[in-house]
């Protein structure tokens, strides 16, 4: 799918430091830094560069495992996950205090717990 997928924390910051998220990556990333390679897809992301990651954006992602890897990388940064024109998806119901009002009134909310299930809320809309 070639449409953005934003993620990042209204309240603060990532729970993981450009480290530990960089390592999380690394087994997927080709060298640029910019491309996840799985077993099933790739998928460009942008924003690895910064120091300190605090919010990434993906996109052209192919195959199942990339997603998996979104709401994983997301969950574990406490990350909320925004696909353009799509609902806004949660990793945990708690993060919703954290989003901002006008965001809420434009979008539908919704708790994934999966990649699974991020990926069937982005093609449901």
């Amino acid at each position: 799918m070639s449409f953005d997928i934003f993620l990042q924390a209204f309240d603060g910051g990532s729970l993981l430091d450009t480290a530990a998220i960089l390592e999380e990556l690394a087994p997927y990333l080709k060298p640029n830094l910019e491309t996840l390679r799985t077993d099933d897809g790739e998928a460009d992301v942008y924003g690895l560069d910064n120091d300190p990651i605090r919010h990434l954006m993906f996109n052209h992602v192919g195959g199942r495992i990339a997603w998996d890897i979104i709401f994983s990388l997301a969950q574990r940064c406490g990350w909320v996950i925004m696909p353009v024109d799509c609902p806004i998806c949660l990793t945990h119901r708690d993060q919703l205090s954290s989003v901002p009002t006008e965001l809420l009134d434009e979008f539908p909310v919704v708790v994934v717990r999966s990649g699974s299930e991020l990926l069937a809320v982005i093609l449901d809309s």
